[in-house]
């Protein structure tokens, strides 16, 4: 047990010289060839001791379970699921509680789109029986579900929705709206840059000055009347960065109620809320943005009391300038508190220069709309 221990000890203090920081760590590129190097490294410390301890295990399964969590805790949820598979001992330590717990709230904020069936907290706060190695899978099968999902990539498919839509010639109307449709060039580059998936198909008329837009074609098929609505004009946004006069939502009017003045929306805007299928909010992901999120989060969810339930609201979190420090969806989502909306959401992260993730989001938008 002393060659044990010592052999233990020197793996020890070796990986901790080794791992001092995991972001420039050889870990981070391969973690099975570093587990890989440890294990090597604990079987040249074995020859030099007697093959077995004394209740005739190996000496690498009798390596304490807490140094064995530091070391998997370096490991990746799918290296972590084939180590469960070797033997039933690491089984057991590679379905630790706390390990999973961890991997889920480190892995989540990498992940660049989240919806109300994926998000960690609608299963951490139901007082379910899952282990978060369970949530982990859900929540991670729930996102490739949602990428890989390509509902109009099967040709059968694709004839009965087109006949669907000849006796059915509705065309879904959406409304785009929020603080990054003011603020970032989105609309611009959307219509206008190469990289975009879309470009104008013709214009459509609204009433009275509300409701008017674009209507664009999405992956060559469906056709979606995109109307959007900004909260003022350039020239008022512009007069208030100068600090002239402030901006007025002209989306909302104010009206008294329990001694507070508050807001709503104007009549027109309710009218035009109630012939709409689908939203797209448009937040600026930027951390110099995120003081914002709480008004946006109003915004919202004043804009969906006159929406149907069965809307779906699609998030864009929007960046623009590489480089800059950006929230990630997971911290939008809390910020704009959509695990309180009743309609079903989806949030993606997105660059505005390179649109990545644009058409997979709108895939998700036009499947809850057919």
């Amino acid at each position: 047990m002393e060659v044990l221990a010592s052999s233990a000890v020197s793996t020890v203090n070796w990986f901790v010289s080794n791992s001092s920081s995991r972001d420039g760590h050889p870990l981070a590129k391969s973690p099975v060839q570093y587990i890989t190097n440890i294990y090597n490294y604990w079987q040249s410390a074995k020859r030099r001791a007697p093959s077995q301890s004394s209740d005739g295990n190996s000496y690498f399964v009798s390596i304490p379970d807490d140094i064995n969590l530091n070391i998997l805790s370096y490991l990746d949820a799918t290296s972590l699921c084939h180590l469960a598979q070797t033997c039933r001992n690491m089984h057991r330590i590679a379905s630790d509680y706390l390990l999973w717990r961890n991997r889920l709230h480190h892995d989540v904020l990498s992940w660049a789109t989240l919806d109300h069936l994926s998000h960690p907290k609608v299963y951490e706060e139901i007082d379910s029986d899952l282990s978060y190695k369970e949530i982990y899978a859900r929540c991670s099968t729930m996102r490739h579900t949602a990428q890989l999902d390509r509902p109009f990539s099967n040709g059968v498919l694709k004839v009965f929705r087109s006949l669907t839509r000849k006796l059915r010639p509705h065309i879904p109307r959406v409304i785009m709206f929020g603080s990054g449709l003011e603020s970032l060039p989105l609309v611009r580059n959307m219509f206008w840059e190469d990289a975009s998936p879309y470009r104008p198909v013709k214009l459509f008329p609204g009433k009275e000055g509300i409701g008017s837009g674009v209507c664009i074609k999405h992956r060559n098929y469906q056709d979606i009347n995109l109307i959007t609505l900004y909260t003022s004009t350039r020239a008022e946004r512009k007069s208030a960065a100068n600090g002239q006069r402030p901006v007025i939502n002209k989306l909302l009017s104010a009206y008294h109620s329990d001694d507070r003045d508050d807001q709503e929306l104007t009549p027109a805007i309710r009218e035009l809320c109630s012939t709409v299928d689908a939203y797209i909010f448009v937040v600026d992901s930027s951390k110099a943005a995120v003081e914002g999120l709480e008004s946006d989060s109003t915004m919202l969810s004043t804009m969906l009391h006159c929406a149907s339930p069965d809307a779906p609201i699609l998030v864009w979190a929007c960046t623009h300038t590489r480089g800059d420090q950006t929230m990630s969806a997971v911290e939008v989502a809390n910020s704009l508190q959509l695990l309180q909306l009743r309609n079903p959401w989806k949030i993606q992260s997105m660059d505005i220069e390179t649109f990545s993730g644009m058409n997979g989001s709108m895939d998700w938008l036009v499947k809850h709309l057919l």
